[in-house]
């Protein structure tokens, strides 16, 4: 039996297109993000994936995301609202212009308060092992953020890093034969260091 987790990325915000560093911090989708998670929909349709549940985070962008996704397929349900799957914690750094320098120290981890990579890494290991407990042998989606859903690539993709570029929208898939197996990941990404 295989179990399928595909990760959508949420919709551009407000955040995004002005270049701010967001974590736990939320701002809305733009026009565009609500258009890519439109397209995100379609490429749903052309995957004729048959998810059993649509794990979400509770940050307004992911919540905003889902809301588009679970209106243009009506019928799949149930859906989990997860903190488990929230955007890293990114302390002080939150709400900062990124630059080279903010960049920088976020990902050194020399923010006040910003959740390290290995916290990180180890919340996305616990939510996979709930999803493989609760749905193995099923497909589910979760619409999560950026360094979430790297965090749990992590340990399948080689040289994965933390400024690997995803795509607001973008669809990565992991695919388990059972509880410790991984027979695929694919991530959605522009580039790995």
């Amino acid at each position: 039996m295989e179990t399928t987790i595909y990760f959508i990325r949420h919709g551009e915000t407000l955040a995004n297109s002005q270049r701010v560093l967001q974590g736990r911090i939320d701002t809305p989708l733009t026009e565009t993000g609500k258009k890519q998670i439109l397209k995100t929909c379609k490429d749903l349709t052309n995957m004729v994936i048959n998810w059993k549940a649509i794990y979400t985070s509770p940050l307004g962008r992911a919540m905003e995301t889902t809301n588009i996704i679970t209106s243009y397929f009506p019928r799949r349900k149930p859906v989990i609202v997860e903190p488990l799957i929230m955007e890293r914690e990114f302390g002080e750094g939150d709400g900062l212009k990124i630059n080279d320098s903010n960049y920088r120290k976020l990902l050194y981890n020399e923010f006040e308060g910003e959740e390290t990579e290995e916290e990180i890494i180890q919340r996305a290991d616990t939510f996979i092992k709930k999803v493989l407990h609760d749905y193995f042998g099923k497909e589910v989606l979760v619409i999560s953020h950026s360094h979430f859903i790297k965090a749990c690539f992590m340990p399948y993709i080689e040289n994965l890093r933390f400024d690997s570029k995803t795509q607001n929208g973008g669809i990565s898939i992991l695919k388990f034969n059972d509880f410790n197996h991984i027979r695929f990941a694919k991530m959605d990404i522009n580039f790995i260091h």
